[in-house]
């Protein structure tokens, strides 16, 4: 488990910082809100064009081969963005290789994802899961420290920065080889085609009946979650004059919400069930947002969206660890990735009409109203089933009907 996490540790470090300097480097060149937020909406848009199929593959090979090979794409996608004059001409080569680095961090999460159960006992599924989002909140607490000192106080510019997570994504190269893996097997289960195995990760989506509205209530929550995050740094920069290279100390805040969360999720999911939480963290989302309306400053707008991620810790780790243990492993990467792919179908758009709308209204409040709408619609289309879920239970995987072929 240790090796496996200070590979998770490396890889999300270099991947946090890169996600987000590309959108600060972006807001710097153009002082536009919605081509900082077109960036946010390529970062998921691979969630949407390449995961599903990425979930098909991580069930049939070596999911430490997929890891490795993600990371030497890192290191490619980065010397990119050293090699390239950070103008405005070259905005579209910007965002090309963002998607590049987007597309591999949806395929990174998938493949961790699917392989945490076959390298981690069921007993310590929601540990490991507890721990490696813990260091993700970490990273974010941490990250935006190292990007201010580097900014800031050094005086380091945004390619040296790049340099030093290329180097970050070699190291991880490096640790994965050394993680001891022998891939599963399961024959007969490869279908005619990858639409009809993806097919089998939506039908188990929906025969589940906390799945089912769990995704329901992503959809919306996430589409709510982007109008904000995706224009944070446009905020800031543009409404309380933040220079770029302070930005970063105003996410602290975020981080450390993102953090105690995590830190708590053990004890909460132990008491209290799934769907009680995902429910009871849209209330906190609200909440944040109110306090963001009623005390716009720059300190008290992040401090209330790391309350957001304090709720939004629990309620992942609560919705992995539960997907993680009852569903079977050998459709669970696709399970993974139609969740994931329905959860931020509303993504892409919502990043692009909020930047767009700050930009026209020149009002960060129309965003949190926004916002706000878009968790209560998620709760009202969810709250009965998910609040009367109180056990796990497996569904049985229909198989598509087709020729079955041996796979390795």
């Amino acid at each position: 488990m240790r090796k496996l996490l200070s590979t998770y540790l490396i890889t999300a470090f270099c991947g946090w910082t890169a996600a987000f300097l590309i959108p600060l480097i972006i807001r710097d060149i153009t002082n536009s809100a919605f081509y900082t937020a077109v960036a946010y909406a390529i970062s998921f848009s691979p969630y949407l064009v390449i995961m599903p199929f990425i979930g098909v593959i991580a069930d049939h090979v070596n999911k430490k081969y997929i890891i490795q090979l993600g990371e030497l794409g890192n290191i490619c996608l980065v010397m990119g963005f050293i090699l390239l004059p950070f103008e405005t001409g070259y905005l579209w080569a910007i965002w090309l290789l963002y998607f590049g680095l987007s597309a591999i961090v949806a395929i990174h999460y998938t493949t961790f994802q699917a392989v945490v159960p076959e390298l981690v006992t069921k007993e310590e599924i929601g540990k490991f899961n507890s721990y490696a989002y813990a260091i993700n909140n970490i990273i974010g607490l941490t990250a935006p420290l190292f990007i201010a000192f580097w900014l800031g106080i050094i005086g380091g510019s945004f390619k040296q920065l790049l340099g030093l997570i290329g180097v970050g994504y070699v190291i991880c190269i490096i640790l994965i080889q050394r993680v001891a893996y022998t891939p599963k097997k399961h024959k007969k289960f490869v279908t005619s085609s990858v639409f009809d195995q993806l097919k089998e990760g939506f039908d188990y989506l929906r025969d589940h009946p906390f799945f089912r509205y769990a995704i329901i209530y992503f959809f919306f929550t996430n589409f709510a979650e982007v109008f904000i995050h995706s224009n944070l740094i446009s905020y800031l920069t543009q409404y309380h004059g933040i220079s770029p290279s302070d930005v970063s100390y105003y996410y602290i805040p975020i981080g450390l919400g993102a953090l105690i969360g995590s830190a708590i999720a053990l004890s909460i999911i132990a008491r209290v069930s799934p769907g009680k939480i995902i429910l009871s963290g849209g209330i906190v989302s609200i909440g944040s947002l109110f306090l963001m309306l009623e005390y716009p400053t720059a300190w008290i707008t992040t401090s209330a969206w790391g309350l957001h991620e304090a709720s939004n810790s629990v309620i992942i780790i609560s919705f992995f660890s539960l997907r993680q243990r009852i569903v079977p492993s050998k459709i669970l990467s696709r399970v993974i990735v139609v969740s994931r792919t329905l959860s931020y179908m509303s993504a892409p758009l919502a990043a692009m009409i909020s930047g767009w709308l700050l930009d026209y209204t020149q009002s960060f409040n129309s965003l949190i109203f926004i916002s706000m709408g878009g968790h209560v619609v998620a709760m009202v289309l969810s709250s009965r089933a998910l609040f009367s879920y109180k056990s796990p239970e497996r569904v049985p995987v229909k198989s598509a009907k087709a020729k079955p072929v041996a796979t390795s």
